[in-house]
């Protein structure tokens, strides 16, 4: 005896597939086509797009290099002058602001000399000024109408000088002040 041998499949994943076919049956062939073809077409755009924007990008790239090189000598020309001038200017520079320096000095100091012999010759004609006023103002007392003579030694009348009172009276600073 021959027996039958039975198995149990679960319908459905077997029924959506039978969809699926009848679906794909369904649709139109030309349908196919002409979405495969536009398709294709916006494909071939895009990449022609991108080429352009590509080979732009490109010759940008190119002329910017170009532009670079050419700044990167000019900046180098530059500096190296800049280096050249740093190196020659300050020792020239420096000998000639020495130079007027000294001259400045020794300038000065001339200056000063002649201020200084200036203020003993004006202190000098002062004090003698001074002196001949006080001079002029003695003799004035002294020769004045019913003054009284200074009596000396033994009644003898005394010879017209007059004593200051209450000393020598104090020097004051005349000039001008020192450096």
């Amino acid at each position: 005896m021959e027996t039958d041998d039975y198995e149990l499949i679960p319908l459905n994943p077997i029924r959506r597939l039978e969809k699926r076919i009848e679906r794909i049956e369904n649709v139109k062939d030309k349908e196919i086509f002409d979405e495969l073809l536009q398709t294709i077409k916006i494909n071939q755009e895009t990449v022609d797009q991108l080429t352009k924007m590509n080979t732009a990008l490109v010759k940008e790239i190119t002329t910017l290099s170009g532009s670079i090189e050419n700044l990167s000598s000019k900046l180098s020309d530059f500096l190296e002058r800049v280096e050249v001038e740093s190196l020659e200017a300050p020792d020239e520079e420096y000998e000639k602001i020495k130079e007027e320096n000294k001259k400045f000095a020794e300038k000065e100091e001339k200056l000063t000399e002649k201020v200084q012999m200036l203020e003993k010759k004006i202190n000098a004609l002062l004090l003698s000024s001074l002196a001949k006023k006080r001079m002029a103002q003695r003799v004035q007392r002294s020769r004045r109408p019913g003054a009284p003579r200074p009596v000396g030694i033994a009644g003898a009348p005394r010879p017209n000088v007059s004593m200051p009172a209450a000393g020598p009276e104090p020097r004051k600073k005349i000039g001008l002040p020192l450096p």
